[in-house]
């Protein structure tokens, strides 16, 4: 049988399987041992061809080679050879659950201009804004990510929660990217999500990018989220909003500026409109492997960040062998306890940097979400589960 009739085969074989158990949705995963069935199985390469075409076309169906797993016997497994193959099984079935995901992602309820006249600042020519994703740049959890660049026109993008779920509470999400490019989905769209199915409003923060190159490259980006927390509050009413309940989140570069904005004394740049004189301060923040917040030994925070009595209590996420320097979330939590703000601090042995909330096995710091959500219910920001 040539490759074309088998994939044939399969497509039907699966459809038989989604419609006896009523189940559409059902993801299946093809597997086969390359390397066991090398030499031995003259159909082989049609096999492959034929479980990577129809993977290639069904979304919902992933292709694995279990000869990646270290296996003494390919046929009989072992108790180490069934761990093996049943992690390669689960990281395929998390990569085909996200991209189920991504593939029904809502569109944003609202876009709105964070300037309307133009931000402040001079106007910087940095091309057309652009995915700046690379088919060769790592993947997240299985998963490429929007690498968002060149944006000169910031944007708030508001994602609200069902009827039946709205709590008003809200969140502005600021990306990370190293004030280069902004991790569009990965820290963005995919974290308002989880925040809408928690009932939290979600206004997702397109601010400007690249900064790296300029002095205080903070600045542009802090300005941006200043000005979109005070243009959050004068549609507290229209958005269902309790106008004591909005908070920052960031990722990253993106948790500098809500770091920054949450405990700014000054609105960094002339009020533009009535909504600037809406407050910019942040109720709560949630701040997630941030750097660039000491000072070059690690010891203490950068001589203009100045945590007051009157700082949000804040979440914080990192990792020990974040390449991003845990130091951050160790001094700024630290300062948070010295002026007696309440806040939560979660270090985890391991995780790299830049996960969002994608989750890897043996990495629990990719848990946070769930405990981010036990201390906004603490918070009396969402409701308890039991309630």
């Amino acid at each position: 049988m040539d490759a074309p009739k088998y994939a044939g085969r399969l497509r039907e074989m699966i459809a038989a399987w989604r419609r006896d158990l009523k189940a559409p949705g059902l993801t299946v995963l093809l597997a086969v041992n390359t390397r066991f069935l090398e030499g031995r199985n003259q159909f082989m390469p049609r096999i492959v061809a034929a479980q990577k075409e129809v993977s290639d076309s069904d979304p919902l169906v992933e292709y694995v080679d279990t000869s990646k797993a270290s296996i003494a016997n390919p046929v009989h497994f072992d108790a180490k050879g069934t761990l093996e193959v049943g992690r390669l099984f689960a990281e395929r079935l998390i990569k085909l659950e996200h991209d189920k995901l991504a593939a029904v992602a809502k569109p944003a309820d609202q876009i709105v201009w964070v300037w309307p006249a133009g931000p402040p600042g001079d106007d910087r020519n940095v091309g057309p804004e652009r995915d700046f994703t690379k088919p060769a740049d790592k993947l997240i959890a299985g998963r490429r990510i929007i690498k968002l660049g060149n944006v000169s026109k910031p944007e708030l993008h508001l994602y609200l929660p069902s009827e039946d779920k709205r709590n008003g509470s809200a969140m502005v999400i600021c990306s990370g990217g190293g004030f280069h490019i902004l991790a569009w989905d990965l820290e963005g769209t995919e974290v308002a999500e989880w925040l809408t199915s928690i009932g939290v409003t979600a206004i997702v923060l397109k601010y400007r990018v690249p900064t790296n190159a300029i002095d205080s490259a903070w600045l542009p980006p802090v300005q941006d989220a200043q000005r979109t927390m005070s243009l959050v509050r004068p549609h507290a009413s229209q958005w269902h909003l309790d106008e004591n309940r909005i908070g920052i989140l960031g990722f990253s570069a993106g948790a500098v500026t809500a770091v920054r904005t949450s405990l700014a004394s000054e609105q960094f740049y002339e009020s533009f409109d009535d909504a600037d004189s809406k407050p910019f301060h942040a109720n709560s923040a949630v701040i997630l492997y941030p750097g660039g917040l000491v000072n070059k030994d690690g010891t203490a925070l950068l001589d203009d960040i100045t945590v007051t009595k009157d700082a949000p209590p804040m979440f914080f996420a990192h990792a020990f062998d974040d390449r991003v320097r845990v130091e951050s979330s160790l001094q700024l939590f630290l300062a948070l306890k010295r002026a007696n703000v309440p806040s939560e601090l979660h270090v985890y042995d391991a995780g790299g940097h830049g996960y969002g909330l994608r989750p890897v096995l043996k990495h629990p710091v990719t848990t946070w979400p769930a405990r981010c959500e036990d201390w906004l219910r603490r918070l009396e920001w969402i409701s308890r589960s039991d309630e």
